[in-house]
C-alpha cells in the first residue's frame, strides 16, 4: 500500500533560519504544500510564536494531515538583540560606542567607514547628529543616533546700550549650545538684561552646556 505522504511536497516561503531584530515586527511567510499537482496550502495548520520582544530561538511548525497521516516542516525564527551604549568625552572630542550582540558583524561609522570592533572611537569637531549602523552577519541593521551638542566653544556678539543710568544688554547670534551668560558676577539666560548702572566696555560670559566659557567684548 502506498504511503499517501509520498506526494506531499512542502516548501518553505522564505528562508529556513529566519533573522529578526528584538521589537520589529515578525512577518510570518508562510509556506506551499503539494499533494501531487493539487495546491493543499490552504490546509496548512501552523503552530509555533515568535515573541520579538525577547531575544531568543523559536521553532515555527507547519503540518498537513493526509488520511490520517501527518506531515510537517519547521522554520527557525532568531530573534536579534543589539545593544548600544555611547559616552561622548567633551575635553578629548571623542564618541565612545560599545555594541553588545552575539550576531555582530560591524558598525558603519558616520564617515561611511567600517569598524568591526565592539569598542569604537570616532573623533568629532563640531556639535551635530551623528548616525552609527549596526549590522548583523545575518545583514540586519540598527541605526543609533548620538546627540553632540556641548563640544564647541559658545559664541555670538552682544551690545550694550548705556542711558545715563543702567546699561541693557541684548545677546544676538548667539551659537545654541549657550546654557547661560554672565556679566559682573550677575547671571542670566534671555537675550535681554539689564543692570541698574553704567558699565563701560563690557564684557559677557558665555557658557555653554558643558560649561565652558567664551569671553565677549560688547
Amino acid at each position: 500500500i502506498e504511503n499517501p505522504l509520498n506526494n506531499v511536497i512542502l516548501t518553505l516561503n522564505g528562508n529556513n533560519v529566519e533573522y529578526i531584530l528584538k521589537g520589529d515586527k515578525y512577518q510570518e511567510k508562510g509556506i506551499k504544500a503539494y499533494n501531487g499537482s493539487i495546491d493543499i496550502s490552504n490546509e496548512v495548520i501552523t503552530t509555533g510564536n515568535v515573541d520579538t520582544n525577547k531575544k531568543g530561538e523559536y521553532t515555527i511548525t507547519y503540518k498537513v494531515n493526509i488520511n490520517g497521516l501527518e506531515k510537517q516542516i519547521e522554520r527557525i525564527v532568531k530573534v536579534i538583540d543589539i545593544e548600544v551604549i555611547h559616552t561622548i568625552d567633551t575635553k578629548n572630542k571623542l564618541i565612545t560606542l560599545h555594541v553588545y550582540s552575539e550576531d555582530f558583524d560591524y558598525v558603519l561609522l558616520p564617515d561611511n567607514s567600517k569598524n568591526s570592533g565592539n569598542e569604537i572611537k570616532y573623533s568629532i569637531n563640531k556639535n551635530g547628529d551623528y548616525k552609527f549602523v549596526i549590522y548583523t552577519k545575518s545583514n540586519l541593521f540598527k541605526e543609533y543616533i548620538v546627540k553632540v551638542d556641548n563640544i564647541e566653544k559658545p559664541n555670538g556678539y552682544c551690545q550694550a546700550i548705556l542711558d545715563g543710568e543702567s546699561t541693557e544688554f541684548k545677546i544676538v547670534n548667539a551659537s545654541s549650545n549657550i546654557s547661560k551668560y554672565q556679566i559682573n558676577g550677575n547671571e542670566f539666560y534671555t537675550t535681554n538684561y539689564k543692570l541698574n548702572y553704567e558699565i563701560s566696555n563690557p564684557v559677557v560670559r558665555f557658557y555653554s552646556n558643558s560649561l565652558d566659557y567664551t569671553d565677549i567684548t560688547c
